[in-house]
């Protein structure tokens, strides 16, 4: 058995041997008609009733971003949402893995633990504080790392109900910026009839220009009593 496709005013054949054959194929920008066959062994054709199609990559944009599992204090206070992990995170598998990046700093001045640590020690610095990681989106486009560049249309949201639902002993959200608090009110708020006190910090990313000493007076006033 064989099938024809016709797309872009282009036609494709192939040999198949199922009834449901599947094909990847690079194709330009735009709308355009699809027109679908099988064809027997006498050369018979028939048209495919049921067609799926996906966009697995579209040439120009980054393949979709997915974020971690977050971590969780075995006494939870505190939620500290980010957006999405930069790039240099999802290299190293951690949170806040820019060296530029002043969420670290940060927190070891509020949570008391030494710096150089190893990941592994840091986080452990956080959850002796009852401090919670997380961001709010799962899945996104991005090109590079700025919350910027982020694709509005692709934002998927991580279960932050369900975690609040598990953890109902979280009394702060922080956001680690003002992309991460619209994404929660775009995607989570609705979902939530009765919310923790949430707060907006300033975002420890380079990319933000406030000193890192004001941003440090700012997210030790925040967390403070909650700690």
């Amino acid at each position: 058995m064989a099938a024809r496709l016709g797309l872009f005013g282009q036609t494709w054949r192939m040999t198949v041997d199922a009834s449901a054959p599947s094909v990847d194929l690079e194709l330009p920008a735009g709308a355009t008609t699809l027109d679908a066959w099988f064809i027997d062994a006498d050369g018979q054709e028939y048209g495919a009733y049921c067609v799926y199609v996906e966009r697995l990559h579209q040439k120009g944009l980054p393949d979709m971003l997915s974020s971690f599992p977050p971590v969780i204090a075995p006494e939870p206070r505190v939620l500290i949402l980010g957006s999405m992990p930069g790039e240099a995170s999802l290299r190293a598998n951690e949170y806040y893995a820019y060296p530029q990046n002043a969420f670290w700093p940060i927190m070891a001045e509020i949570c008391g633990f030494d710096l150089p640590a190893d990941y592994a020690t840091r986080l452990a610095g956080l959850q002796r504080n009852g401090i919670c990681l997380w961001d709010v989106l799962a899945h996104c486009e991005r090109k590079g790392s700025l919350d910027g560049d982020i694709e509005l249309a692709t934002e998927a949201p991580n279960d932050i109900p369900g975690l609040l639902a598990d953890h109902m002993e979280i009394r702060l959200i922080g956001f680690n910026g003002q992309k991460a608090a619209r994404a929660f009110r775009r995607h989570i708020a609705p979902q939530i009839e009765q919310a923790p006190e949430t707060v907006t910090l300033p975002s420890t990313s380079p990319a933000h220009t406030l000193a890192r000493s004001l941003k440090a007076d700012r997210w030790r006033e925040a967390l403070a009593p909650y700690l």
